[in-house]
């Protein structure tokens, strides 16, 4: 029985499958799995699985390889229907195009192929350490001439991209494949929408990516229906990216779009739209049934997965860019990663290093970079863009307890301005208006709550987060004590900062503010309470007394009654309740640990501190433990973390019920107290109605549970205050499936 075609090019001439170069070169097993195996899946290494049709031939004057100098790069080839229309013909820049077939071209570069020796090369942004620095004011290594100045001297729009750019059949057909998964475009654009409506961390101009779908959609039917008419415009796609984005102080934001949409169709815009896709199915999981693609898998998982991993190819796509799409890329991308993986994947951690090293090797660490040869709107988006980037560094850092990228100490940034993003992306003269109404730090007069204002709250209360994991993770510091008073100051004193009304305030949700501003503000709130529990934990630490211990306490009531709120009024955050996994794990879990174990303490008469309200205490606790069970069989990347803090927390109220009730048992009987107890059902299914889930939960990480027998082991040692357990929770193995707790 004869082969189908798509066997017989996978079967080589020794009657063996062909495997990935990757694995090929490794001499691994592959499983030949099309377009991406499965061992270059699991690395996260999609982007170098290509199959070479003859992997130990040397290449030869075909096209299956073209190397093509930046300097004497043609224009694009002719598709073969029209090229491809820009939305706005009058405001898109336009570049010439040169027809020239594949032999013509690789003819024509391989006479003018450069040389290791002689390649030019951009390093990016070079500081004033650099080695070039030397030469800072000699008219001739800083002058205009580009055959003496160093490559990527002080010139935000000197062309970053690779001297030699390697066009491989391998890696066009897989553009071809990532341009395959682009859904239908109306409903792309209605999903986009909501998500921008609501989204808090979102930073790109919401017309850019609208004026990209129409792109899109006046190409779709011409240029996405065959599997060789997507790889030709793959193929366009890499020769559009390899041009520089120049910019200049007179730009329009029409003009601004011009440069990556239409026929100057760019790969990082279309790593941020499947980012974005990916996100808002995140968001509206629901919405994706409306789909009517039969292309398209409408399992939202499935689906979500297809479009991280696109993101992810694009960016490989683009590795050696550097330019304001590209961050825009993998901003989008690290959020995707968040909400589908959570933000302990190591997948997240390697990318937020990717996106700092993006930040510094284009220099928006420093203000000057960020304001040259770019108009206002574009200056407002670069600082956005880093203000993004340093506020998440910061937030997962502290998740993590582990030293950020972006240290504020080397940043001169400013923050961006507390304007609307529709006011951002207007004319010069409106711009130029609302800026002049804006008060002297910044902010906005009408007391309206934007997400540029939420970002610049954000991005201050991140810069005294920093200087508190400085406390953390730093060396030790003699004058430890006087440090922590001082950094505690600061943060009270940045908070009275902010203007009254970006101050959270539980009343705000019946005086008529959108819920999901109010969301916001909440967020902020908790972020600054935060940094002062981080803070009061080395108080008590190191010997701030019983006053220390009650504000600490009392700031952890706080936050779990912050954090509580978001399930109170849950049907109004319907659109983030994405969220609420970091946030509970993020703010609240500690908060509740150190609450818990303090409640032990008192009950044992092992604490000098302020008693805490036993009753109204355990039904807050009972609750948080409640909803993290619930949030544990949510199928959030989080959700393995949420399983964990559920049966830990759990234990703590089970013996803080069942302790007390062991004691009267004895008092009653004459018995002693027992020391050690196996528990029945949860205290907290109790509670809640929900009587024997506690075993079901057990096994939801993939373990067998807390112990061979079911059962916890408890003991009297071990975690005796808040600060040990909460020690024990930062160094605990969050990848393991049991998590045996003694206390």
């Amino acid at each position: 029985m004869s082969s189908s075609p798509v066997e017989a090019q996978r079967v080589r001439r020794n009657g063996k499958l062909e495997a990935c170069e990757p694995c090929r070169k490794s001499k691994l097993r592959c499983d030949h799995a099309h377009p991406v195996c499965g061992r270059c899946r699991l690395r996260n290494t999609a982007s170098r699985c290509v199959y070479h049709p003859a992997p130990l031939t040397r290449p030869r004057d075909t096209i299956h390889r073209w190397h093509v100098t930046t300097a004497q790069l043609p224009g694009p080839r002719p598709l073969p229907t029209a090229p491809i229309p820009s939305p706005d013909s009058r405001n898109s820049p336009r570049t010439s195009t040169t027809t020239t077939t594949p032999d013509a071209s690789h003819s024509t570069n391989s006479r003018s192929r450069k040389t290791p020796e002689n390649q030019a090369h951009n390093p990016g942004f070079l500081g004033p350490s650099s080695f070039s620095a030397a030469f800072d004011g000699d008219q001739v290594m800083s002058g205009d001439d580009p055959n003496t100045r160093w490559p990527g001297y002080s010139d935000a729009s000197a062309p970053m991209t690779p001297a030699v750019t390697v066009y491989d059949a391998a890696r066009v057909k897989l553009g071809g494949q990532m341009l395959a998964l682009l859904p239908e475009f109306s409903f792309v654009e209605e999903m986009i929408e909501r998500y921008f409506q609501l989204s808090t961390v979102v930073i790109i101009p919401l017309q850019a990516i609208k004026v990209t779908i129409q792109t899109l959609r006046s190409i779709h039917k011409s240029r996405l229906s065959t599997e060789a008419r997507r790889e030709e415009l793959a193929e366009y796609l890499f020769r559009q990216s390899d041009k520089p984005i120049q910019t200049n102080p007179s730009m329009t934001p029409e003009e601004f779009y011009g440069l990556f949409t239409g026929e100057n169709l760019r790969w990082e815009i279309i790593g941020v739209l499947f980012a974005l896709i990916g996100c808002s199915t995140m968001t509206h999981p629901s919405l994706l049934s409306l789909l009517k693609d039969s292309r398209v898998d409408t399992n939202w998982t499935s689906f979500t997965e297809d479009m991280l991993l696109a993101s992810n190819v694009c960016i490989s796509f683009c590795q050696d860019s550097f330019n304001d799409l590209l961050l825009w890329m993998m901003h989008s991308n690290l959020t995707l990663l968040t909400m589908h993986r959570g933000e302990s994947s190591h997948a997240v951690w390697r990318r937020l290093s990717d996106l700092a090293s993006t930040i510094f090797g284009i220099g928006y660490h420093q203000e000057n970079r960020v304001t040259d040869q770019a108009p206002t709107f574009l200056i407002e988006l670069r600082k956005r863009s880093f203000a993004g980037a340093y506020a998440a560094d910061i937030s997962i850092a502290t998740f993590l307890g582990r030293p950020p990228r972006i240290a504020d100490h080397y940043a001169s940034t400013s923050l961006p301005l507390d304007l609307p993003n529709e006011i951002l992306m207007v004319n010069h003269e409106l711009l130029d208006d609302a800026i002049s109404k804006l008060d002297p730090q910044g902010w906005n007069t009408d007391n309206a709550i934007h997400r540029a204002t939420f970002l610049r709250a954000r991005t201050m209360i991140s810069k005294v987060r920093e200087e508190v994991l400085h406390l953390y993770l730093g060396n030790p510091i003699p004058d430890l004590e006087a440090q922590v008073h001082k950094v505690l100051q600061k943060a009270d004193q940045v908070w009275n900062s902010v203007p009254p009304f970006v101050r959270y305030s539980e009343s705000y949700w019946d005086s008529g503010i959108a819920a999901h501003k109010i969301y916001m503000l909440l967020q902020l709130h908790l972020e600054h309470l935060y940094s002062k529990v981080l803070l009061y934990r080395l108080i008590v630490k190191y010997g701030g007394g019983a006053g220390g211990t009650d504000l600490l306490n009392a700031t952890c009531r706080d936050i779990v009654s912050g954090v509580l709120v978001l399930y109170r009024e849950r049907d109004r955050l319907l659109s983030h309740a994405r969220d609420f996994p970091w946030v509970i794990l993020y703010y609240g879990l500690p908060c509740a640990a150190i609450l818990a174990i303090e409640l032990r303490r008192q009950q044992r008469g092992q604490s000098n501190s302020a008693p805490l309200p036993r009753a109204h205490s355990i039904r807050d606790l009972t609750l948080f433990t409640s909803n993290l069970e619930s949030i544990s069989r949510s199928g959030d990347g989080n959700s393995p973390l949420c399983a964990h803090a559920y049966r830990a927390l759990g234990q703590i109220l089970d013996e803080l019920l069942e302790e007390r009730t062991g004691l009267n048992q004895a008092q009653t009987q004459g018995q002693a107290e027992p020391s050690n107890v196996e528990l029945g059902p949860s205290a907290v299914n109790s509670a809640m109605g929900m009587g024997g889930i506690m075993p079901q939960i057990s096994g939801l990480a993939g373990g067998a549970g807390p112990g061979q027998d079911g059962t916890f082991d408890l003991s009297a040692d071990g975690l005796m205050n808040s600060e040990n357990f909460l020690d024990g929770l930062i160094d605990m193995n969050w990848d393991l499936s049991d998590w045996t707790m003694t206390l």
